[in-house]
């Protein structure tokens, strides 16, 4: 019985002093609320009474605004003006009665009227008084005065009646802005007077708050701070440490109870100490952890996460787990206490559940190890991740090594190739250790880069260029854009256009040839008719030039005889000229389809330089040979020394003055085709005459004395052309004019016609 009432006596006392704290700070809060609500209530009425009186004010300035407008007005005008007067001074009774007296639909609630009123009783601070006095004044004074100038029928009737309204109205005006006034005044007051009540509840309420403070911590602090160290102790594993106890109460009690269990624990806390520690360490790391014994396949401790999904774990075998009924093939555990390493697998449930199981040796006290750890890890969403991602990536490949040309992912910042398709890894295997622009045989970035220029775009972009073996790549790039939406990397696709820029480049020339070829015929067609009239005038012209010459030649001297002898000459000589150059056109517009036959290209020219070898020294010119003994035959005919030997006409006809003739010959394997050589020293061609060599008659442009007929260089080139041969032109500086005729050669399997 003394016991219960030792027990009861504390818990009363406690209770005695929470309701001595939290009654009277309930009570001050509940004071603080009404007096929140109360003057938010009272304000807001306040500030509704503040803003109509406010509209008074000004409703009494418009109504006086328009009265002394209207007797202006006339008409129709003067009936709206009159209606909007009447409305206008009846909303402003409105607000001066619900001022006064109040009003529901303005959301007015009025003055409170004296308890008393008595005759002469008048108060300047009390608003009541004040509203009570406006609406008499408005009913007494103002609102006759406005009846009366809307009733006036003439003007000077409504003139007098101003003079009487706007003498009274100035008066009520500034009386009812001094009771505005007088309002806000009282409503700041009343502001102030909240405020003043509200601290003091504040202060009240803060002051009891530190006193049950200051209780607070002798009374329950000060045990508790005992108990707290007491618990310190313990955390500490000094289970002889005693907790004072200060007083008979539930914290003196409590103080007893730690004792007690002190006491009582002390035996065994090394042993929970050990196994807490345990628990804690390995229940943090974040995963499944238990300790196996794998020889008896017993699960000695799981964490408390292995725990939560698997409570059944320590009843159980170690492999159980794993949803099999008898033990693994390979065990992790096993593996890792026999090397005496950590070792790990990964295993799937029948459920479809993946475990990675990372096995480490547990050594005993004595050095022996009979038992392992072992970290389960369910690995099943990022297996499935994998799968899907070497799915995704095994389709990409598929994708882009089946689209027939290269395709890599690079980043132009760092000149990294990122990936490249099967079929240009094939040709470029080195692609993706080395830079970007190594394909193209580059040592430095390149000049412009088409997938930089397609990132700042966000297009596409594309380039054409040329390695130094030759090979012409086209290069399209396409932005590819991250998860987060930046852009730092390029798709290129590389096409090997080299095939197809020879192709354009052969059709080109082609084109070209069928141009000059065209032309030229022209020219022939045009001219055979005109070779035709003038063949024989020009036969019987040097016919007659002859018969002359054997005439004067039998008269002997005489003082006209060489005068003669040598217009004679000159007429003859322009006579074989003209023939020379119908027989030209003739040749042109009648020129046989050549009959090829296997031929060594140096034998026809050392032909026709034997033929033309005695022109050289008197003109001074150096011959100079570079024939190459290993060019293989091609398929011509003897009009290929007519195109030789028009050529060298035309060097020799070039250096009047002397000079350097040079013939050279080659093979050019890449073409398959044997080059010729005609180059000679002189003036330079310039690059806009170089096109037009080959036209009819164009040399006389730039060489007007020449002696050639004009049609030696078209002749020549259409020849070329006959056997599918092409002939082309440069200059340089110093260095003169070298033409150069390419035949292709003869192959075997090729058959002669």
């Amino acid at each position: 019985m003394t016991e219960k009432k030792t027990r009861e006596r504390p818990r009363k006392v406690i209770n005695l002093m929470l309701a001595a704290v939290i009654a009277p700070l309930t009570a001050l809060f509940v004071a603080l609320l009404v007096l929140g609500f109360y003057a938010f209530w009272t304000l807001k009425g306040d500030g509704t009474s503040i803003n109509y009186a406010g509209q008074v004010r000004y409703r009494s300035y418009q109504l006086a605004m328009l009265i002394n407008e209207y007797p202006a007005l006339q008409g129709g005008a003067r009936d709206k003006a009159n209606g909007t007067i009447l409305n206008l001074a009846e909303e402003f009774e409105t607000i001066l009665y619900g001022l006064r007296d109040g009003n529901k639909a303005l959301g007015l609630k009025g003055l409170k009227a004296p308890q008393r009123i008595e005759v002469g009783d008048f108060s300047y601070n009390d608003p009541w008084w004040q509203f009570d006095r406006h609406v008499k004044d408005y009913n007494e004074r103002i609102k006759p005065l406005i009846l009366h100038v809307l009733g006036t029928t003439s003007q000077d009737e409504a003139r007098d009646a101003l003079k009487i309204y706007n003498k009274e109205v100035p008066l009520f005006v500034a009386d009812v802005d001094r009771t505005v006034q007088l309002v806000s005044t009282l409503s700041e007051k009343k502001v102030a007077r909240f405020t003043k009540v509200g601290f003091m509840l504040l202060g009240l309420f803060l002051g009891i708050i530190v006193g049950s403070f200051f209780l607070v911590r002798v009374f329950v602090q000060k045990p508790l701070s005992d108990i707290l160290k007491g618990v310190e102790a313990f955390g500490r594993g000094d289970f002889d440490y005693r907790i004072p106890v200060r007083s008979h109460d539930e914290i003196g009690t409590l103080a007893r109870s730690f004792n007690t269990m002190a006491a009582d624990i002390k035996n065994v806390a090394e042993i929970k100490a050990s196994r807490n520690l345990l628990n804690d360490v390995l229940g943090n790391i974040g995963c499944l952890v238990r300790i196996v014994n794998p020889r008896t396949n017993k699960v000695v401790f799981q964490n408390d996460p292995l725990q939560a999904v698997y409570p059944q774990g320590l009843e159980r075998p170690c492999y159980a787990i794993l949803g099999r009924n008898t033990r693994c093939e390979f065990c992790s555990s096993t593996e890792a206490i026999e090397k005496n390493r950590d070792c790990r697998k990964e295993e799937g449930t029948p459920g479809g559940v993946i475990y990675d199981i990372h096995s480490f040796p547990l050594p005993n006290a004595d050095g022996t190890i009979t038992n392992a750890i072992e970290v389960i890890r369910d690995v099943t969403a990022s297996k499935k991740m994998e799968r899907e991602l070497e799915e995704n990536r095994l389709l990409l490949k598929n994708v882009l090594s089946n689209m027939g040309c290269y395709l890599r992912i690079v980043n132009p910042k760092t000149h990294k190739v990122i990936f490249q398709n099967d079929p240009l890894q094939a040709v470029y295997p080195q692609g993706l250790e080395r830079p970007c622009y190594s394909i193209l045989g580059r040592n430095t970035r390149c000049e412009f880069c088409s997938s930089t220029e397609a990132i700042e775009r966000s297009r596409d972009c594309r380039k054409e260029e040329e390695t130094p073996g030759g090979t012409i790549y086209e290069i399209h790039s396409f932005p590819l854009p991250n998860s987060d939406g930046t852009v730092n990397n390029a798709i290129e696709v590389i096409r090997d256009i080299t095939a197809a820029k020879k192709m354009e480049k052969e059709l080109e020339e082609s084109r070209v040839r069928l141009q000059e070829s065209q032309k030229v015929a022209t020219v022939g067609h045009l001219s055979q008719g005109i070779a035709h009239y003038l063949n024989n005038p020009l036969s019987g012209i040097n016919l007659s030039a002859d018969v002359l010459l054997k005439k004067i030649d039998e008269i002997g001297d005489g003082s006209i005889y060489g005068e003669l002898k040598g217009h004679l000459a000159h007429i003859k000589e322009a006579s074989e000229r003209c023939e020379a150059v119908l027989r030209d056109l003739l040749r042109i517009s009648n020129m046989p389809k050549p009959k090829k036959v296997p031929t060594h290209v140096n034998d026809a020219v050392e032909s026709v330089l034997g033929a033309v070898s005695p022109q050289l020294v008197p003109a001074k010119i150096q011959l100079v040979r570079e024939l190459s003994p290993e060019v293989p035959r091609i398929l011509g005919s003897r009009q290929l020394e007519t195109v030789f030997t028009n050529l060298i006409s035309n060097a020799i006809d070039a250096m009047s003055g002397g000079g350097t003739l040079t013939i050279g010959t080659e093979y050019l394997a890449s073409e398959e085709r044997v080059v010729i050589t005609v180059g000679y020293t002189g003036e330079k061609v310039s690059e806009k005459d170089l096109p037009h060599l080959f036209d009819p008659y164009f040399v006389f442009r730039i060489r007007p004395a020449t002696r050639c007929t004009g049609l030696e260089l078209p002749l020549a080139q259409l020849t070329t052309q006959l056997h599918d041969g092409t002939i082309e032109a440069d200059s340089e500086e110093g260095k003169g004019v070298t033409f150069r005729v390419k035949l292709p050669i003869y192959r075997e399997t090729v058959s002669v016609k």
